[in-house]
């Protein structure tokens, strides 16, 4: 099969990389293109097509990723829309993915239409759309919102599906410093043009948290009476917990169905399903990968990569096989040492996100500095035990023009 991932850079450059996933993972650079004059702030994947929303302090930049139209090798990174910013720092797409959502400090929550005819493959790829506003949340206006979510599906504490209509979103919005998190209804009805309608469900007010992830896959392991985890937060006093919307009779709550402390505070936290997730330390010198799968209700540490500067030698032998045209090396060790795995990273920022497989695993890219790794899980080969190692497959060592801030993969539509 054959995936997408894109890396942003703080210069405006998007690039974008084609995984082909057979017995090991082959990770090719196909394109490259800078469509923002200052530093994309944001960059989100369209939930089922191959769409890509990147945000900077002027401008929103709608992509579309073109493979099939011209040549099966070619993959075209394509603009079909844009639309002024108006301050919005973060985008995210409706649960159908027919509109999406813009928040900023001050900003309120405003709905968009998304007129890209989604299931009609013969739409002139060269066309533009014009962007169509829905309106605006209005008791969310003036408030401090930063980052907007969309959750999943939820049961009750008896464990029964509670249904959504086909246009209603559970939003959970945050300030600046994650300590008011806010989760709304959204309905949008579009008979006789658009109305909006709002709910909001619970406010919960946070200490500690310094940064938050959603699950990519509503696969999930049962704790307690939670079928999956809407978010998992991680913070200052080392705690790691997820959260769970419920409802309670009448009562909405946001409860923490699992926390654990680690040994050190964490920087950033990506979440593959709620059974498996990854955190970097601080220094964003390591990744730690943990499970739930084989001690539920308590989380395992399953794997530690460490991100180590490249070394001179490997410097030197890496441009001499370029020179003899040889593909660049993998710059990674095999061989774990009291359950680590060692890459090769640079200075910069560290960013990691997880792609979840139709063979119900997954796969991990982590990128720092203009280095790009892809994991995949490998699992013991004896029966009945539980046993997964991390390897690095594919590497791409100096292909950036300037360091990654970012990764996100997207969908082949």
């Amino acid at each position: 099969s054959l995936i997408k991932m894109f890396t942003k850079t703080q210069k405006g450059e998007l690039s974008t990389w084609l995984l082909e996933i057979k017995e090991n993972v082959r990770t090719s650079l196909y394109s490259r293109i800078s469509g923002h004059e200052s530093k994309i702030i944001s960059m989100v994947p369209h939930p089922d097509h191959p769409f890509v929303a990147t945000i900077d302090n002027v401008s929103i930049i709608f992509w579309k990723t073109i493979d099939t139209y011209y040549s099966d090798s070619l993959s075209v990174l394509n603009h079909i829309g844009y639309m002024e910013s108006g301050g919005f720092t973060h985008l995210e797409w409706s649960k159908n993915g027919t509109h999406f959502f813009c928040v900023g400090p001050n900003t309120g929550i405003n709905v968009f239409n998304f007129p890209y005819p989604l299931e009609d493959h013969s739409y002139n790829i060269f066309n533009r759309i014009e962007i169509e506003p829905v309106g605006i949340i209005e008791e969310s206006i003036d408030m401090d919102i930063h980052e907007i979510y969309i959750l999943p599906q939820f049961y009750n504490l008896n464990g029964k599906e509670i249904p959504f209509g086909h246009n209603q979103n559970l939003i959970l919005t945050t300030n600046q410093d994650y300590s008011l998190f806010q989760i709304w209804l959204v309905s949008i009805d579009q008979n006789d043009g658009y109305s909006l309608e709002s709910e909001l469900l619970v406010e919960h007010n946070a200490e500690h948290i310094t940064c938050l992830s959603s699950p990519v896959s509503m696969s999930s392991i049962p704790i307690r009476q939670a079928k999956y985890c809407h978010i998992i937060t991680t913070g200052s006093d080392c705690h790691i917990t997820a959260w769970n919307l419920i409802k309670r009779r009448d009562a909405w709550e946001w409860i923490p169905i699992c926390s654990f402390t680690t040994k050190e505070e964490m920087s950033s936290i990506r979440c593959s399903y709620f059974g498996r997730f990854s955190t970097s330390s601080l220094d964003e010198s390591r990744v730690y990968i943990w499970e739930l799968e084989s001690s539920a209700p308590h989380f395992t540490l399953e794997e530690i990569i460490q991100i180590n500067p490249e070394t001179l030698e490997q410097k030197l032998e890496r441009e001499k096989k370029n020179k003899m045209g040889y593909a660049s090396p993998l710059l990674f060790s095999n061989q774990k040492q009291n359950e680590t795995t060692s890459v090769i990273g640079e200075e910069g920022k560290l960013s990691m996100r997880w792609y979840n497989l139709e063979e119900a695993s997954s796969i991990l890219a982590i990128s720092k500095g203009k280095h790009v790794t892809v994991f995949s899980q490998h699992k013991s080969p004896i029966p009945h035990e539980f046993s997964i190692t991390w390897i690095p497959v594919s590497s791409n060592i100096k292909k950036l023009e300037y360091p990654a801030d970012d990764i996100c993969w997207t969908s082949n539509g």
